[in-house]
């Protein structure tokens, strides 16, 4: 109720604090405690470390990808951000230290300290961070497959039809200019498991699916493998799509988790497009 000893044209409503700028210290603290919030740990044996930048920088904007490329740099400056989460390396090996001899990595430091660009790397914990693995429960979804009762790397039942048509309903849905398959193209498949990638990931599903799709394997290992299997009868299907058409879509969906501890900072993601086009011999 409004004070009448106070003359109306006197009262001032307390204005709203001014939304607050973290740094890229506190952002990331924030993610990581939210992590730890949901009952999972977070271990510091991990690739999931600061790669360029300043802790201390302002955060204005963050943007999400699955590597930090320079085009993915450039864009992310283009849209005002100045941390970049990338869940792949900035520098092209997994542990992000390449030769001091390379002029590319310098070239690229160089792109990033132009723009002001902080680089933190989450990977492995953008895996396993969760109750599920949102790099894979995305993926799924977007290839119609998501079942509740099975988990990300379990062996799910999918609507029959011939591996030819599954092979493109992947492409489709993934933006991939190319799958590779290995398998009888009229052979049904009624279900399917994720490998990783390499052989490895592969084997516990070889006996319990029709077919395993993996992202980015060792050709010598996996596709002679499955190739051996199909002559003898005795293996699925493979088909092996880029390491980013599996992983992409995670990274471009996890504005939706980050912009729910960071609530005052603006949080985009960026599509990295595919890396190579498909060139086919002339009949």
């Amino acid at each position: 109720m409004t004070n009448p000893a106070v003359p109306t044209n006197q009262i001032r409503s307390t204005p709203p604090a001014a939304p607050t700028t973290p740094t890229v210290r506190e952002a990331v603290d924030a993610l990581r405690d939210d992590i730890r919030s949901r009952g999972n740990s977070w271990s510091e044996d991990t690739v999931d470390l600061l790669i360029h930048g300043d802790w201390d920088s302002q955060v204005t904007g963050i943007a999400t990808a699955w590597m930090a490329t320079a085009e993915t740099v450039e864009r992310a400056h283009a849209v005002g951000c100045k941390l970049l989460i990338s869940h792949e390396p900035t520098f092209w090996n997994h542990l992000d230290r390449p030769s001091p001899d390379d002029a590319l990595f310098w070239r690229k430091r160089e792109l990033l300290d132009a723009f002001d660009m902080t680089v933190w790397r989450f990977h492995d914990h953008h895996h396993v961070g969760f109750d599920i693995d949102p790099v894979f429960h995305v993926l799924l979804d977007r290839l119609g497959w998501v079942d509740p009762d099975v988990p990300s790397m379990g062996v799910r039942r999918i609507a029959p039809a011939p591996l030819r048509e599954v092979a493109e309903h992947i492409a489709v849905a993934l933006d991939e200019p190319a799958v590779r398959v290995i398998g009888d193209p009229d052979r049904v498949i009624r279900s399917f498991a994720f490998g990783v990638h390499d052989l490895a990931s592969c084997l516990p599903y070889v006996s319990s699916t029709d077919l395993v799709l993996i992202g980015e394997t060792t050709e010598w290992d996996a596709f002679e493998y499955f190739r051996d299997g199909q002559l003898l009868g005795l293996s699925p299907a493979l088909i092996e799509i880029s390491h980013r058409a599996l992983e992409n879509w995670g990274s471009l969906a996890l504005p939706e988790w980050v912009s729910t501890v960071l609530t005052d900072v603006p949080v985009v993601g960026i599509d990295v497009p595919a890396p190579f086009s498909v060139v086919r011999a002339a009949d």
